[in-house]
């Protein structure tokens, strides 16, 4: 027998379990296109205070050169680096889990415990037709759309990368 409360408990942690490591794999995809780097920095004036001039560590975007082919008055192609963000040439995929759905037979029967509390706990007396349990989990894991600060970010180096370009 199983309290009600442990198997409770036990499918709301695989649920929690499911849940971090999705979001372990969005924290892998920020590390994928970007790197910490001391970055000197400049005011609005340009000049930069002591601070700025210690550097600071920031996450800066992996960039890839790509030779971008250009025709001059004379007709001959020559080429110039662009410097291309990693984080604009893959599509990024976030997931989401969406739906968590558990179906199990059990026998539920209530009694006090030791300390006189009433409880209910859970047998699994029924047996599947090769005398395992009859029991499924299902997790619907499906797309989420990229937060606003995302679509943001990628938008303003997909503007620099257009600049780059004449």
């Amino acid at each position: 027998m199983i309290s009600l409360r442990h198997f409770i408990k036990a499918i709301h942690d695989a649920i929690v379990t499911a849940h971090d490591s999705v979001l372990k794999n969005h924290e892998q995809i920020v590390a994928q296109f970007f790197e910490e780097r001391s970055v000197v920095g400049e005011d609005e004036a340009g000049e930069g205070s002591d601070e700025d001039r210690a550097g600071v560590m920031s996450l800066v975007p992996k960039t890839v050169a790509v030779a971008f082919p250009l025709t001059d008055k004379a007709g001959n192609v020559t080429t110039i680096p662009v410097h291309v963000p990693l984080l604009t040439l893959v599509p990024l995929s976030n997931a989401r889990i969406e739906k968590a759905t558990i179906s199990v037979e059990f026998d539920l029967e209530a009694h006090q415990n030791e300390e006189g509390e009433n409880v209910l706990e859970l047998t699994f007396a029924k047996q599947g037709p090769d005398d395992s349990k009859s029991s499924k989990m299902e997790l619907t894991i499906g797309p989420m759309e990229a937060p606003d600060g995302v679509k943001i970010l990628v938008e303003g180096y997909e503007g620099v990368l257009k600049r780059q370009m004449p």
